[in-house]
């Protein structure tokens, strides 16, 4: 387990990783079948006579590691070797250089002479980050630089005529590059890199180190200053594990100021800020009281004794204005690390220190949950920015904030990426959704004290699906008896990625599809078992191979004896596409009539005003950027009108040519029922035992399903 005393650094987050986990972050690649094993070294003629010299280089790949899932059945097997794909850090601080060693085998063309041996890799990392117009960090990096190589097969390669300028730069045009650091992931106030030599006893690390981007009040611009000093801090990773994690004495006390600053609104007279809780299952966000302060840190156990009892406890002291007298009430939210094989999830508590009746404790209670963690402002959740350095969050903790009981309603996915789930790879197997292939760190305990959070672990690859986001269902394929056989999910990059599609590796994760071909867009069939299949997750609350539910909106009715019988739906986010290309057009057709009718004015004022501006003739760049720009201008008002008057008829005619979509109101049902679909706004009701769709009583009679345009299928735009 981490010793916490070791953790000096004054950053908010240190994460140390053991050469071993450089490894399996190779392995990664290795999964997705991303990994060279065999390349030619060319060098071209020097002199007439001179042939030019050819080596063949195969890598032998490791011997069997650990994986969290069993290798695809019709993967090819090679021949491992344990000395191969081997790291080390042989030079700290903070561009440490590593030594990548592999068994390799090279075959001179020229000759025929074949060796095959241990060949020495010598690469400087380095981390590297762009700014954000905070001048926070972002996208961050590890550039890979070739600096060195070695071994008897530099020898050899020499021996052959070829040097080692040629093979280094044979090398690094295949290695040098940029790779993401799956360990940082969004915006922070700062980030370093510093390695440590191991020596007898004590294991190599490569450590990074981040400062969160705490608020340190309410306004736009206030964050507290930079807290780390790379120079202070030390390794604390121990021998047989492959990750450390800890935070900072200081974090948990920082957190609970900077959600609560994060949730201010500017008063409407602009005079000052207000902490409202607001109830964010409700249109209007009513307010449901005042957020007086939370605190972030260990729950305590009783006296005398007052120990940690394992939970992490944010505690929100507010005042509850919807009640007489405003009281004043304590909500603690209490989360427990629960480990099984490794894998964490998590235990979740709530409790309301005052005496409310019970409905309308749970009430209150799931609201300022609510309140807390779906606040648009908070984004993700409190806790993205504690453990942004471990990849730990996936998803948002509360699901459903205003429940009968608190504790149902949580989402407990909430931590599900802890334990530390880091990709090394992605790859698209599938057409509906990407592989992550990552190295994933298991755990059996986890600390939570006053010092902070710390835990250690082991590593082994594992892999998560990422579902593709748009996949609208367009249409279905039915059985000769009219049943519904698949839907035909729109996929519109299938052809970009047809090779990975058939491409086999020991990490390919790929389900069952049939490809539909269409002279429309691409189209992907699954049928209920396929989707239900995809709906899935390969453990608990973890990401499903699908997108769903697929949100539709009715356009059009067919009713036989005043009873629906089908309803033409398309999906939300296509009306959505159709409607941002419409204004798009616009505004492209409008600025060339502009550019036609009045570009030679614009143009010959723009060019007086710069160069009144710059003291000189502006350049074509400048010249040309400037007058884009107040074209631009002129064509933003005409936008609105032509959303209000032209557009509404414009999207209608281009939904009716794409409408597909065609099922009964049961067979919508059955699918809205197992989570695959969602036609807005429309309850499902039965009658007689058959499903049906009813409007939402919300006194607007225009969107009612009887009141749409009616049709005789099969549908005919």
């Amino acid at each position: 387990m981490v010793d916490q005393s070791l953790v000096t650094s004054g950053f908010d987050v240190e994460t140390l990783l053991s050469e071993r986990y450089l490894q399996y972050l190779l392995f990664t690649r290795l999964e997705a079948g991303l990994f060279e094993y065999a390349f030619r070294i060319t060098r071209p003629p020097m002199r007439p006579g001179d042939p030019g010299h050819d080596a063949d280089v195969v890598i032998a790949p490791p011997q069997d590691y650990d994986r969290l899932y069993p290798p695809h059945p019709d993967a090819p097997i090679a021949v491992g070797d344990p000395s191969s794909f081997i790291i080390e850090i042989v030079e700290g601080g903070n561009q440490p250089v590593v030594r990548a060693q592999f068994f390799v085998t090279v075959t001179d063309l020229i000759t025929g002479d074949q060796l095959a041996d241990l060949f020495d890799l010598f690469v400087k990392l380095e981390l590297r980050s762009d700014t954000d117009e905070r001048e926070f960090e972002i996208n961050h990096r590890l550039s890979l630089e070739v600096i060195d190589i070695g071994g008897t097969l530099e020898l050899f390669l020499e021996a052959a005529g070829v040097s080692k300028d040629e093979m280094l730069a044979g090398i690094m045009g295949r290695v040098n590059g940029e790779t993401s650091l799956g360990l940082l992931r969004g915006s922070v106030q700062q980030s370093a890199l510093q390695a440590y030599v191991g020596g007898p006893g004590v294991p190599a690390a490569l450590g990074v180190y981040v400062d969160l981007a705490l608020k340190s009040g309410p306004g736009p611009d206030e964050y507290l200053p930079p807290r780390g000093n790379i120079g202070d801090g030390q390794s604390f990773l121990d021998l047989g594990q492959d990750l450390a994690f800890a935070t900072s004495p200081h974090l948990l006390d920082l957190l609970g100021p900077d959600i609560r600053f994060r949730m201010a609104e500017l008063k409407a007279d602009g005079s000052g800020y207000i902490f409202p809780l607001r109830d964010e299952s409700t249109v209007d966000r009513h307010v449901l009281g005042r957020n007086l302060g939370i605190v972030v840190g260990p729950e305590i156990g009783p006296p005398p004794l007052n120990l940690p009892t394992g939970r992490l406890e944010l505690h929100l002291r507010g005042e509850y204005t919807d009640a007489p007298f405003d009281p004043n009430f304590g909500f603690s939210l209490l989360l427990r690390p629960v480990f099984e094989d490794g894998t964490l999830t998590w235990d979740f508590d709530s409790d309301l220190d005052f005496g409310l009746g019970a409905v309308v404790v749970s009430f209150l209670a799931g609201a300022i949950a609510g309140a807390l963690f779906l606040n648009p402002v908070l984004g993700a959740g409190v806790f993205v920015g504690l453990l942004i350095a471990s990849d730990l969050v996936a998803e948002p903790i509360i699901a459903a904030a205003v429940q009968d009981e608190i504790v149902d309603s949580v989402d407990l996915s909430f931590f599900d990426a802890l334990p530390v789930r880091v990709v090394g790879a992605r790859r698209r197997w599938d057409p509906l959704y990407t592989t992550n292939h990552q190295v994933v760190t298991l755990m059996d305990q986890m600390v939570i004290n006053a010092e902070g959070i710390a835990f250690s672990g082991v590593v082994a690859v594992g892999k998560d699906p990422t579902p593709k986001a748009v996949v609208p269902i367009r249409d279905v394929e039915r059985n000769e008896d009219g049943s519904l056989a698949y839907l035909q999910y729109r996929v519109n990059d299938f052809a970009n990625f047809t090779s990975d599609f058939a491409a086999i590796a020991p990490g390919t994760d790929r389900r069952d599809y049939r490809f539909v071909a269409s002279r429309g867009p691409t189209l992907v069939s699954l049928s209920d078992a396929q989707i239900h299949d995809r709906l899935q997750s390969d453990r608990p609350a973890g990401p499903t191979r699908l997108t769903a539910p697929i949100s539709l909106v009715p356009k059009a009715i067919h009713v036989v004896d005043g009873q629906i019988d089908n309803i033409l739906c398309i999906a939300r986010v296509e009306i959505t596409e159709q409607h941002d290309a419409l204004i798009e057009d616009f505004k492209i057709t409008t600025k060339g009539q502009i550019l036609a009718d009045q570009g030679q004015e614009i143009r010959e004022n723009v060019f007086v005003e710069l160069q009144a501006l710059l003291g000189r003739d502006p350049t074509a760049q400048e010249l040309n950027e400037a007058v884009n720009g107040r074209v631009d201008l002129l064509v933003e008002p005409l936008v609105g009108p032509f959303e209000r008057d032209e557009l509404p008829s414009l999207l209608e005619g281009v939904i009716a040519r794409i409408l597909q979509l065609d099922l009964t109101p049961e067979e919508y049902a059955i699918r809205q029922d197992a989570g695959v679909l969602l036609i807005e706004d429309k309850e499902i009701i039965i009658r007689k035992g058959k499903p049906y769709y009813r409007d939402r009583p919300d006194g607007v009679s225009d969107d009612n399903l009887l009141a749409l345009p009616h049709y005789e299928p099969p549908y005919r735009p």
